[in-house]
Parts: structure tokens; C-alpha cells; sequence
């Protein structure tokens, strides 16, 4: 079993580890809607107008990519550093509640499969970031993009599941 020194570490882990998932949640459903392409492009547009100036269309992408690709960037380096957390949380408690494990097999499998889960977000993502540098296709990148949302669901589903096991350990004290 885990000492209060350890306990503690775990308990500001799982904070940090909150903090760091909801920042990325955040910074996608923002990248999503407020800040996606065709919304900074009509900012764009509506500036243009008020000022009377002109930009082509061509440029307009160009700036709406750059202004997107900022908060993206957050987003990528958020879950790249979210990742040792993660991985340090479920090794520190498999190892010390492994005997808590054999009583309840839920929390077992739902902190088993935020790992896996967030790890699969965060390699579709990492090749989503460098698709340029990584030369991918559009029908690479289309998969990639499919794949990540679909990751995105199971996200959910895990952290209901993880939420669920825990009531249930709670409840069964």
C-alpha cells in the first residue's frame, strides 16, 4: 500500500493531470468553434469592411492558419506534457494497489484505459502536428483526423467509466 508522502504525490498528480486534460479540451473545442478557420476568416472579412481595406481570399486562409496554429500549438505541447504524468500515475498505482486490484477490477481497467486511450490520442495527434514535416497524404491526414475523433468519444466514455469505478470503490469502503 501506498505512505501518506506517496498518497499525496499521487493526489496532486491526478490534479496536475486534470488541469492539463481540460486545458486540452478547452484549447480544441476553442480551435473547434470561436477560432475555427471559416470564423477567423469572417473576423477577417468584417475588419476588412470596417476599415475599407482589401485581402485576397488566399491570404485570409493564411492568416486564419496562423492565428489557429498558436492555439493548436498549445494544445499539442499541453498533451505531450501530460503524457510522463499519466504514464508515472498508472505505474505508481499499479504497482502499490495491486492488491486493491484483485477487489475491484474496474478501477483497474478504467485508469488502464485512460492510459491507453490518452496515449492513442496523443500519437494521432503528434502526426496530425507534424503532418507537413511528415509529407502525409490528404487521405493519411483525413484518417488521422477521424481517428483522433473517434479517440476523442472513447476519452469521454473512459472518463465515465474511470468516475463510475471510483463511486463504486468509494461505496464499497
Amino acid at each position: 500500500m501506498l505512505n501518506n508522502r506517496q498518497t499525496l504525490t499521487i493526489k496532486i498528480l491526478h490534479v496536475l493531470m486534470v488541469m492539463l486534460v481540460t486545458t486540452v479540451v478547452i484549447t480544441a473545442i476553442l480551435n473547434t468553434t470561436l477560432l475555427s478557420k471559416e470564423s477567423i476568416m469572417s473576423m477577417i472579412d468584417y475588419a476588412l469592411t470596417v476599415t475599407n481595406e482589401e485581402m485576397s481570399p488566399t491570404d485570409s486562409i493564411f492568416v486564419a492558419r496562423v492565428i489557429r496554429q498558436q492555439l493548436w500549438q498549445v494544445h499539442f505541447y499541453v498533451s505531450v506534457t501530460a503524457v510522463p504524468i499519466m504514464v508515472f500515475i498508472v505505474a505508481i498505482i499499479h504497482i502499490n494497489y495491486s492488491s486493491l486490484f484483485l477487489q475491484n477490477n474496474s478501477l483497474k481497467l478504467s485508469i488502464t484505459l485512460n492510459l491507453v486511450v490518452f496515449l492513442f490520442m496523443t500519437i494521432s495527434g503528434f502526426f496530425l502536428f507534424y503532418r507537413a514535416d511528415l509529407m502525409l497524404s490528404e487521405s493519411t491526414i483525413g484518417l488521422l483526423r477521424d481517428l483522433h475523433w473517434i479517440g476523442l468519444y472513447g476519452s469521454g466514455i473512459v472518463v465515465v467509466f474511470h468516475l463510475y469505478s471510483v463511486v463504486v470503490k468509494r461505496l464499497s469502503k
